[in-house]
C-alpha cells in the first residue's frame, strides 16, 4: 500500500486490533523478523510489514509468492530450507511512505500477473483530504450533530437491512406455499406484519433522508474551512519538494 500520509497503516492496524497483528520491519534484526514470520504464518496471525523501500528483502518471496501445497490435509509453505504449517487466517500487508515508489519489474510482475499480491495508493488527494477536514472541523465545532449523523448512518443500514430481510422472508414463504395461499393463517398474518413493518421502515427511512440533507448544509457552512487546511497542507508539501 502506497501509503505516505500513514492513513493505511492506521486503518490496518486498527482493523486487525492491537493483539492480534505483528509489526515488522526491514531494519529489524533479520533473526526476529524470520522468527515473527514463521510463528504467524502457522498460527495465522496479521503481520504488518512498515516502511518498505523500493527493494523488498528476498525473505518475504516465499510470502508474496504464495507458493503453498497440501500435505495429508494441512496446507504448507516453504521458506529457504524450511517447511511450514500454513494458516488460511495468515494475512500479510506492506506499507510504503514513498508517495511514487519506483519497483523492480519482478514486483510489478507479482501485482499485475497475479492475484497473489495486490497494490493499493493510499495517498490523499485534494478532494479526499478536503473531505475529510470537513469531517473533523464538524465533529470539533458540532459534536452532537457529529454523533447524530453517526447514529443516523448506523441506523439507515440497519433499517434496510431489516426490509430487505422482510422482503426475503415473505418470497420465501410465498415459494413454499402449498395449495391455496388465502387459506395460509400463518403466510397471511406474516404479511400483515411485514406490511406494517415496511411502513415504518420506510418512514424512518424518509427522515433519515431529511436529516442527511440537514447535515449536508451544516457541511456546507464549513466547507471554506475544510478547503482552506487541504490547501495549506499540499502548499507545505509542495515546498518539501522543491
Amino acid at each position: 500500500m502506497i501509503d505516505p500520509q500513514l492513513q493505511a497503516n492506521q486503518w490496518i492496524r486498527e482493523m486487525a486490533g492491537k493483539n492480534d497483528i505483528r509489526i515488522l520491519r526491514q531494519n529489524m534484526p533479520i533473526n526476529e523478523v524470520i522468527f515473527q514470520l514463521e510463528n504467524s504464518i502457522s498460527f495465522g496471525n496479521q503481520v504488518l510489514l512498515e516502511n518498505v523501500g523500493e527493494d523488498i528483502d528476498p525473505l518475504f518471496e516465499a510470502v508474496l509468492q504464495n507458493k503453498k501445497v497440501k500435505q495429508g490435509g494441512q496446507w504448507r509453505l516453504k521458506m529457504g530450507e524450511k517447511v511450514i504449517d500454513y494458516s488460511t487466517d495468515f494475512k500479510f500487508y506492506m506499507t510504503t511512505k514513498l508517495a511514487n515508489p519506483h519497483y523492480p519489474p519482478e514486483i510489478c510482475v507479482k501485482v499485475f500477473m497475479t492475484t497473489q499480491v495486490t497494490l493499493l495508493n493510499f495517498m490523499v488527494t485534494p478532494e479526499g483530504l478536503e473531505d475529510q477536514m470537513l469531517n473533523t472541523v464538524v465533529r470539533i465545532e458540532e459534536p452532537n450533530k457529529e454523533e447524530q449523523r453517526q447514529r443516523n448512518i448506523k441506523e439507515f443500514f440497519e433499517n434496510k437491512n431489516k426490509q430487505q430481510a422482510t422482503e426475503n422472508r415473505i418470497l420465501k414463504m410465498l415459494s413454499e406455499a402449498t395449495g391455496n395461499i388465502l387459506d395460509d393463517e400463518e403466510l397471511i398474518n406474516t404479511l400483515q406484519v411485514s406490511k406494517i413493518e415496511s411502513i415504518e421502515i420506510e418512514e424512518k427511512l424518509k427522515q433519515q433522508e431529511i436529516n442527511r440533507e440537514q447535515f449536508k448544509n451544516l457541511q456546507n457552512f464549513y466547507k471554506d474551512a475544510a478547503k482552506r487546511s487541504s490547501n495549506l497542507y499540499f502548499a507545505v508539501m509542495d515546498l518539501v519538494l522543491c
